[in-house]
């Protein structure tokens, strides 16, 4: 049992001793950090697990970072962005200073320095020929000196259009800067103008037609209805008529009866 206890405090302290060594040596190291950059210059902040303590390494890649070009219809809308994600890590940045040019101006002595801001981007809401230039983004650093610099050929074309149908306009829509234009209805082919009309022209027809018909059924009826009613009266008459005779005829025998009683009791 004490040889076994042995053996087993010779290994712990083999193991430490080791260990000890390779921490040693990675502690020697000198830590490097990747940069993610592919133009600018910028110093990155970092800590290492040596002492704990911040670190700082300069990624310095040129601050040339070419020319981009941009293509932008007229009366279309123009972002000249040159953001990129290491200027959110770097620890120099100050503020963009952008410029302008004649288009394809290179020498920087030539350019127009025309907005200094943190944002990084600029934006033109209505562009027109006169925007037809070479812009200049400058990054600036806290030390005063630039760590970037990128350079934007814009090129302004007609203006794009989207195919519609034929517009129409209206002369009594007048606007300050001419006659309002309105999207025509679509129009009918001639063929089914024409199956309308006749469509239009028979249900005209059938309708006339069964006016017709109505009336000549109404005139009918009340005819017959004033026929019979006539005939219904004739009868009525007749029958009174009659009536009439029968009770006078009736009245006289009954008189001449009573006459001829008198004449025999005498």
């Amino acid at each position: 049992t004490a040889l076994h206890g042995t053996m087993a405090q010779y290994v712990i302290d083999r193991i430490a001793i080791d260990l000890k060594r390779e921490m040693t040596a990675i502690m020697k190291q000198k830590l490097k950090v990747e940069c993610s950059n592919t133009c600018g210059n910028f110093t990155l902040k970092y800590v290492a697990c040596r002492d704990c303590h911040g670190s700082y390494q300069s990624c310095t890649m040129g601050i040339d970072c070419g020319v981009k070009d941009l293509t932008v219809g007229e009366n279309e809308e123009l972002l000249i962005s040159c953001f990129e994600p290491w200027h959110l890590i770097t620890t120099n940045f100050k503020d963009y200073i952008f410029y302008k040019a004649p288009l394809g101006t290179r020498n920087i002595w030539y350019f127009e320095k025309f907005a200094e801001t943190q944002e990084s981007s600029l934006e033109f809401l209505r562009i027109t020929k006169e925007h037809q230039k070479t812009y200049r983004c400058i990054v600036m650093g806290d030390h005063g000196l630039p760590i970037a610099d990128t350079m934007y050929d814009v090129h302004v074309g007609p203006p794009v259009t989207v195919p519609t149908e034929v517009p129409v306009t209206h002369p009594h829509l007048v606007h300050e800067e001419g006659l309002i234009p309105t999207i025509a209805r679509p129009t009918r082919p001639a063929g089914l103008l024409a199956l309308n009309l006749g469509s239009i022209l028979a249900l005209v027809i059938c309708g006339i037609a069964i006016i017709a018909l109505g009336s000549v059924l109404c005139y009918s009826l009340f005819h017959l209805q004033k026929k019979k009613a006539d005939s219904n009266k004739t009868e009525e008459m007749l029958a009174l008529s009659t009536n009439s005779y029968s009770l006078f005829h009736l009245q006289k025998k009954k008189a001449d009866s009573n006459k001829t009683e008198e004449m025999l009791a005498l």
